[in-house]
């Protein structure tokens, strides 16, 4: 879904904020942040090698090279590999998609063009009799891999404004695997939780499970399906400047 960060109270006056796109698929979401912030960074986080090749093309379209980073790896608790569970999207479902950003409506489509946003590190349960369009290979790829932490303390900045993250029933292994930067260095947290299909992949996280994790955020948007947290510890930092 769509939400206007740029109304949130501790985003409004940022010209230049620092945000994470984790799961980003086609980039849809860190085109849209690109656009919004002009003089910001977005570091955009995909593993699917279908998603990839979707998402270059994006940021190439919309000549945003400049302040998207592409980074073609899972976010997850593990350095170094993981295994990944590959999706494409039915035939008869295929038409009009990527329409929007890439151009493509489906006439002699390159390979990739069947992929599905719902690739995840997590064995899917429910979801393919949900969802009957999205088909999941049997077998897993394996993929490279960060943890949160790691990544961020190769970068040269302190704080990270907005992380926007989607990865489809992997939460706790997200927020495990950066913990100490989400509780010490993230300013807002964007997290997929489906509270009304709580069994689409094998070891999907409740919402009591991220907020345990989670102690010194306070949530500012919950529908069900999505949660937006926002650290008070950052945020009385960010009013005394």
């Amino acid at each position: 879904m769509s939400y206007p960060i740029e109304e949130l109270e501790f985003m409004q006056n940022k010209t230049s904020p620092i945000i994470l796109d984790v799961g980003c698929a086609i980039a849809g979401d860190a085109i849209r942040f690109g656009n919004l912030y002009e003089k910001g960074k977005v570091y955009a986080f995909e593993a699917d090698p279908a998603m990839i090749e979707a998402a270059k093309i994006a940021i190439d379209k919309n000549s945003l090279h400049d302040n998207i980073t592409l980074i073609e790896k899972a976010v997850s608790h593990l350095d170094g590999t993981i295994s990944w569970h590959h999706a494409d999207i039915a035939e008869n479902h295929r038409k009009g998609r990527f329409k929007a950003l890439l151009d493509i409506d489906g006439e002699n489509p390159p390979d990739w063009f069947a992929g599905s946003s719902s690739g995840t590190i997590k064995k899917p349960l429910d979801h393919p009799g949900r969802f009957p369009h999205v088909l999941y290979d049997e077998a897993t790829i394996s993929v490279p891999s960060t943890k949160l932490d790691t990544w961020f303390k190769e970068q040269d900045f302190d704080q990270i404004d907005f992380i926007w993250s989607d990865v489809n029933g992997g939460e706790l292994e997200f927020i495990m695997g950066g913990l100490e930067t989400i509780t010490n260095h993230v300013l807002y947290f964007w997290t997929e939780c489906l509270q009304n299909n709580p069994t689409l992949w094998e070891g999907q996280p409740t919402k009591n499970q991220i907020c345990y994790l989670l102690p010194d955020f306070k949530i500012v948007f919950d529908d069900g399906n999505d949660i937006l947290f926002l650290n008070t510890k950052l945020a009385t930092a960010n009013t005394s400047k």
